[in-house]
């Protein structure tokens, strides 16, 4: 067999082996992708992690919801450095207010740059499940980037209506306690980061369907999540009031109100079920926390 006729027989095996391992991969990256199935008539829980987070933050209340018999069905959705999406789980007809966490492989990113890829998350979501709404949990600087996404014109075009909102321990105003020592102004400019300058610039974009609750963490005598002060997570007032169908806030004041713990609170898995699952009004308080 002569030299030439072995090379080529060499170069249509690689040729082979190429295509059938590009086959593969693409019949396994297809596989990744959950069935297509109509849940038109759900409206999912959608949760976003806080910096460092993962698709695990909100395991605590969503095994608790579980266990109620509040939710049925859960998938986890991963937003990719180069915005492709990794999905853990699938949705069946049974499900029943789903609980999708989506978080953020650069999870320690600008939450604008997460407000981006949610965009392309929750449009491959309408597309697999034909979502008509959300509500959606947000937490620390992942409340910040649904607030983002809800300012982006790309949100009110093709994708999920945003029902209701919940913003847990987000730091509107930065995290600067001399800063938020004072309930935040609208017109002390001079007091506001450049993030709440910038969500006051597109408030009009807020829809005026939506429902908000914004929680806050407040360690006894700290006025202050440990991370998050309280005036920076209340300053999510001067977004959403007058602008929103409904604002409300609630204080949780206890030693275990920290901001790492927040997630984990027996107290923010019961104003997930009242607001998300009941849509029961939760009347704007300070609610002590027994230890």
């Amino acid at each position: 067999m002569s030299k030439r006729l072995i090379a080529a027989l060499l170069a249509v095996v690689v040729l082979v082996s190429a295509a059938m391992l590009t086959l593969h991969f693409t019949q396994q990256k297809a596989a990744e992708k959950p069935a297509a199935v109509d849940l038109s008539k759900q409206v999912p829980i959608i949760a976003i992690h806080g910096t460092g987070g993962g698709t695990y933050t909100f395991d605590e209340a969503r095994e608790a919801l579980t266990r109620r018999g509040e939710i049925r069905g859960e998938l986890a959705v991963t937003v990719r450095h180069d915005q492709s999406l990794e999905f853990s789980g699938s949705l069946d007809q049974n499900a029943q207010h789903p609980f999708i966490s989506i978080a953020f492989e650069e999870n320690e990113a600008e939450p604008s740059e997460w407000a981006n890829g949610l965009t392309g998350a929750l449009k491959e979501l309408k597309r697999l499940y034909q979502f008509k709404e959300v509500d959606a949990l947000g937490y620390s600087n992942g409340g910040l980037a649904l607030v983002d996404y809800l300012e982006k014109p790309e949100s009110k075009t093709g994708l999920p209506d945003m029902r209701r909102l919940i913003v847990l321990g987000a730091p509107f105003n930065d995290l600067d306690m001399e800063q938020n020592e004072e309930p935040v102004s609208a017109d002390d400019t001079e007091e506001h980061s450049d993030m709440l300058d910038d969500l006051l610039s597109k408030k009009n974009q807020i829809p005026a369907s939506l429902e908000v609750l914004s929680v806050a963490g407040n360690l006894e005598d700290t006025d202050s999540d440990g991370i998050v002060p309280l005036e920076s997570a209340l300053s999510s007032r001067l977004i959403f009031e007058h602008q929103a169908k409904d604002y409300q806030e609630i204080v949780l004041t206890s030693p275990d109100a920290d901001h790492g713990n927040l997630p984990d609170l027996p107290e923010v898995t019961d104003l997930m079920e009242r607001f998300f699952i009941h849509s029961q009004q939760v009347d704007s308080l300070d609610l002590q926390i027994d230890s």
